[in-house]
Formats: structure tokens, C-alpha cells, sequence
């Protein structure tokens, strides 16, 4: 086939260029196998995707029982004073309303979502105290809720981080300590 003769060699004479239909064909072919390729490429990741979900329940149900005696079911909770309650409570309803009004969940919260709503009161001037009382307030709500803890989140701790640092630089002092907590 090296010479263009005919299709799979069999015509020997000389193959006839292709008229544009036939290009145009052929490219609409290529383009076909393509997408149909990539369509096949990706049934197949969300195929593996939901056999690691699988899996994932699977081992969860196997050894859950064999350690079920073992689990901390309560977490490690501080006692928070009333004042400090109060401010969770205002803190995490502004942040509850910040995300009805977007239209995503507050409960458990995405990396994302907390960090944009940290940068937006930065932005907007919140002191590092208050951004300090907010992380503190969507954390205690999700422990409460057995949720992972948002400002473990990286991007959550940086932000938090680097408003201590502006702080303590507008403040002369060492870093912001967090509110303290009274024995009920």
C-alpha cells in the first residue's frame, strides 16, 4: 500500500486523489471515532469512579463491625461559655445565610465555598478576631454533626494565617489567641 494502490491492495492500479466529499467525509468520520473514543474513555473513569465507591462501601461495611466497640462516637467537645456561644451562633447563621443565597450547602462545607466566604470578609474589612470566631463556629457546628472539620481544610488554615499575621502587624502584638473558653 505504500505505492496508493487500491484499498487493501487489491486494485493495483494507482489510487485517484480524493475529491473534497470525500475528504469532507472522511474528516467527519475521524471526528466520529474521536468522540466516540473520548465517549468511551469516559464511561470507562466513571466506571472505575463507582467500583471505588464500591469497594470503598464494601471494605467500610466489612471491617466497620470488626472495630464498631473502638469508635469515638461522641467527639471531643469544649465547653463553650454563653457569650462565645452567642457569637458561633450569629457567626455560623451569616455564614448559613451566605450560602442559602448562593444556593450551596452549608453543612458539610467545601473548601471553596468557606474560603470564599472568608476572603469575602477580609475583603470587606472582618478583623482577624472575627474571621478566627467564624472558623471556630462552621468547625464546632461540624463536629457537632460528625462532618470533617473545615479549618483543617489547607486553604482555610492559610487564610487564617495570614490574617493572624496582618493582625498582630496592625496590632503590635504576637498573633491572635482564640477566644477562651469557660466550664458550664
Amino acid at each position: 500500500m505504500s505505492k496508493g494502490y487500491g484499498i487493501l491492495g487489491s486494485d493495483l492500479s494507482p489510487q485517484r486523489p480524493l475529491t473534497e466529499a470525500q475528504l469532507e467525509r472522511k474528516a467527519a468520520n475521524d471526528h466520529f471515532d474521536r468522540v466516540i473514543e473520548e465517549g468511551h474513555k469516559a464511561v470507562a473513569a466513571r466506571d472505575a469512579a463507582e467500583r471505588e465507591v464500591a469497594l470503598d462501601n464494601f471494605e467500610c461495611n466489612r471491617l466497620g463491625p470488626k472495630y464498631e466497640n473502638h469508635f469515638d462516637r461522641r467527639p471531643k467537645m469544649r465547653k463553650i461559655g454563653k457569650i462565645v456561644q452567642r457569637r458561633y451562633v450569629a457567626a455560623a447563621q451569616q455564614f448559613h445565610d451566605h450560602c442559602a443565597e448562593r444556593g450551596v450547602s452549608a453543612l458539610p462545607v467545601k473548601e471553596g465555598i468557606l474560603s470564599a466566604y472568608l476572603d469575602d470578609l477580609i475583603e470587606g474589612g472582618a478583623s482577624p478576631e472575627l474571621i478566627r470566631i467564624v472558623v471556630d463556629a462552621i468547625s464546632y457546628r461540624h463536629q457537632l454533626s460528625d462532618f470533617f472539620d473545615p479549618s483543617k481544610y489547607l486553604l482555610v488554615e492559610a487564610i487564617v494565617r495570614s490574617t493572624q499575621k496582618a493582625g498582630a502587624k496592625l496590632n503590635g502584638v504576637n498573633g491572635h489567641k482564640p477566644p477562651t473558653q469557660t466550664e458550664d
